[in-house]
This record gives structure tokens, C-alpha cells and sequence, in this order.
């Protein structure tokens, strides 16, 4: 079956499926993918589609959808990038290839993120608490935080890549969620030493997924993250804890006197390097999460007196 055919959405259906098919996908993703580039191109949904499966689908639809598999199978460009969306925290975001697309085990930051600021909320009489994202890419934590926590906070991100803190802009615009993002290395837009204009702020929580593969590494990765996700946002420079080591070092002096706590996601295998980053720059309370396959993933600390307040 050809996609150069007239189709019905049933055939196009099994045409899809049979083209994806020669891709290393596992099956879960592989009838995930199947059903988003269905959605995208015949307008149906899966409960739709099995409603609508003998009516005849459009040939501009059929020639874009085989545009797209073209890109996937050929070039295993993401469909994220293909299609420009990826779904973070039940919110559609705006992906380009400047932002890393957001990964599900992130969301177990952002879970973490709401339990703390939600607690911290009862005893600020009124006063939202204050949030910022390091290396925020398509700006998908804070706008998840925003979005859940509503006026309960006040979320900030920066990145210093200034395509992705467009990305992230349009985003917050998309999504009419009030989330202030700014270009800068780390802490740079907030640090009035290097920038006369910074902001002069402090934050109850500093949470951020920073790049950690070291280019050593990069044998590990498939041809989708390699080729086409921003390098930027992977590899850490010089060593895979590089970027690690300054946020946690520099992060108390950006964090509010008391409840500050810092939370970061890992790699596989640092989480003992992590902690130790964490007690030599006198954290307490330094603890790991697990992600959904089991693996040493998020760490989170409080900063020195405000760990026993």
C-alpha cells in the first residue's frame, strides 16, 4: 500500500504503522507515534478514527503525512520536532530544535516542585512563593508549576540560549500563563556583579535540569538525540557535572533565609557525586528520587540553617 494512493483513514492507518514499523521503536512508542501522526493529519482522534474508518482522507493530508514519515524513518528526526508539539504535564508545548524535548521522567521534578510549594504556601499568609528554573529550555517546568499553582506562585526560568528562551516565551504567550524567562548563564540575569541591569531577587526554590552527558558519552545516545536535539542542552562542558557543580555551589546566594531548597535532575550513576556536591557546599537534608525504571534521578537539598528550621 502506497501513500501515493487514495486512502481511507483505516488504510492510511495500517500504511503509517507498516512505515514506522522499520524504525527501533519499542511497541509502546511505536503505536504512540502511529496514533500521533494520524491525529495530526486526518484531524481524528483514536476513538474517531475507529467511527470513521472508511471515509476517504484528503490528498494534501496524505502527501504531508508522507512528508513527515519521510523525515522520521530517513533522517529519525523526532515527530516532536516534525510536528512542533510535545505534551509535558497535560499542557501542548511548542518544541523547536533550539529546546530538548521534555521527557516524561521530568515530570517527577515538577511533581516534587508542587508538593514543596504547596506546603511552604500554608505558612506564607498570603505570599506566593518563589520559583526559578535553571536551564529551562522550552520553559516546560515552570509553565507546568504556573499552571497547577496558579497565583500561589511566582515562577521565573532562564537559559543561555536565547533561541530557547524565545521558545519559551511563546509558550507562556501560547498558554496564557504568567512565567518571566531570561537569557543568561545560570544565575546571570539575577547577579547584579555581572549585570548592572539584574534582577535583585531571591527564591524559596531553585529547581533546574542542567545538561550532564559528557561527550565521551555521546556513543550511548540514538541518532534522534545526537542529530537533532540541541548539544547545548546535553553536554555539559568539560566534565558531565560541570554545570552541576556551579548552580549548587552558587545557588544559596539566591536563596530566600529560610525553607531554600535546590532541586536538580541527574544521570545515571552520579547521584553519590551529587551528594557529595551538595554537603561540601553545606547543604542538609540531601535526598534522591527515583524515576519510573527504577533509576537514581532527582536530588534535592535545603541550604544550611534553614535545613533544621
Amino acid at each position: 500500500m502506497s501513500l501515493q494512493n487514495a486512502l481511507t483513514v483505516s488504510e492510511l492507518a495500517a500504511c503509517v504503522a507498516e512505515r514506522l514499523a522499520v524504525i527501533d521503536l519499542s511497541k509502546e512508542q511505536w503505536q504512540a507515534e502511529t496514533s500521533w501522526f494520524l491525529d495530526e493529519a486526518t484531524g481524528y482522534t483514536a476513538s474517531e478514527r475507529l467511527l470513521h474508518g472508511e471515509a476517504p482522507v484528503r490528498r494534501e493530508a496524505i502527501s504531508l503525512l508522507a512528508r513527515w514519515l519521510d523525515c522520521r524513518i530517513k533522517e529519525r528526526t523526532p515527530i516532536q520536532y516534525i510536528l512542533g508539539q510535545a505534551w509535558f504535564y497535560g499542557l501542548k508545548l511548542l518544541v523547536t530544535p533550539d529546546v530538548l524535548i521534555p521527557r516524561p521522567e521530568t515530570e517527577l521534578l515538577v511533581d516534587e516542585a508542587i508538593a514543596f510549594c504547596r506546603e511552604l504556601y500554608k505558612t506564607r499568609s498570603g505570599q506566593p512563593v518563589r520559583v526559578l528554573d535553571l536551564c529551562t529550555g522550552s520553559g516546560a517546568i515552570p509553565l507546568a508549576l504556573k499552571y497547577v499553582l496558579k497565583d500561589d506562585i511566582q515562577v521565573s526560568g532562564a537559559d543561555l540560549s536565547p533561541e530557547a528562551v524565545a521558545v519559551a516565551r511563546q509558550n507562556a504567550s501560547m498558554l496564557g500563563l504568567d512565567v518571566s524567562f531570561f537569557i543568561g548563564d545560570l544565575f546571570a540575569p539575577f547577579d547584579r556583579n555581572q549585570n548592572a541591569e539584574a534582577l535583585d531577587s531571591q527564591f524559596d526554590l531553585i529547581v533546574g535540569n542542567p545538561p550532564y552527558v559528557d561527550l565521551a558519552g555521546a556513543g550511548s545516545l540514538t541518532k534522534e538525540v545526537v542529530d537533532h536535539e540541541p548539544h547545548m542542552a546535553l553536554f555539559a562542558p568539560g566534565h558531565r557535572l560541570s554545570i552541576h557543580e556551579r548552580l549548587i555551589a552558587e545557588a544559596p546566594r539566591y536563596l530566600a533565609d529560610a525553607n531554600g531548597v535546590v532541586g536538580v535532575e541527574i544521570g545515571y550513576g552520579v547521584a553519590e557525586a551529587v551528594h557529595a556536591l551538595f554537603t561540601q557546599n553545606g547543604y542538609e537534608q540531601v535526598r534522591v528520587l527515583r524515576d519510573f525504571a527504577g533509576l537514581e534521578r532527582l536530588m534535592w537539598a535545603r541550604f544550611g540553617a534553614a535545613a533544621n528550621s
